[in-house]
């Protein structure tokens, strides 16, 4: 599973992890925390709004429904050329580039959001947590690295033209 984490708060909890274990805290020696930023997780029309400010980019959302029978028709002429081995004969070839991958069984954990419980790394090294408090959230994250995008390339974002 992954979630969308700022990588400062990875940082912080990877030294946290650290410290919590040269300090022989026996809760959290081989133990495994996931981590998340504070607040609400970014949904992906988040991310689409910050490429459209900080960037001018325009993102087309087609409509799930429509995607999705995209992929089962695909799938299905997949499953056609399998089936009937001929095809290829006459001209007909497997789906090839970025379509090849879109199936239906992908749907499910590209378009749902996936979230993630810190609540044990936010306990205190005591109580066999990490004392984990985030930083800052995937949005800052986001913003930053377009800012960074755009002084790397010289272009100017949307709210300075």
């Amino acid at each position: 599973m992954q979630n969308r984490v700022n990588a400062q708060n990875v940082s912080l909890a990877h030294l946290q992890h650290e410290q919590a274990v040269l300090a022989n805290a026996a809760g959290a020696s081989g133990r495994t925390f996931a981590i998340a930023d504070p607040g609400a997780a970014p949904s992906f029309a988040d991310t689409y709004n910050v490429m459209r400010v900080c960037n001018g980019v325009v993102v087309t959302q087609l409509p799930p429904v429509l995607v999705l029978a995209i992929a089962y028709a695909l799938e299905a002429y997949a499953l056609l050329l399998a089936r009937f081995a001929g095809l290829a004969a006459l001209g007909f070839a497997e789906v090839a580039g970025p379509l090849a991958i879109l199936q239906p069984s992908v749907m499910t954990t590209c378009t749902a959001h996936q979230y993630c419980f810190d609540g044990p790394a936010r306990k205190s090294v005591e109580e066999g947590g990490l004392g984990y408090r985030g930083v800052g959230t995937s949005l800052d994250g986001m913003v930053n690295q377009a800012v960074l995008y755009n002084q790397e390339t010289g272009r100017n974002p949307s709210w300075e033209t």
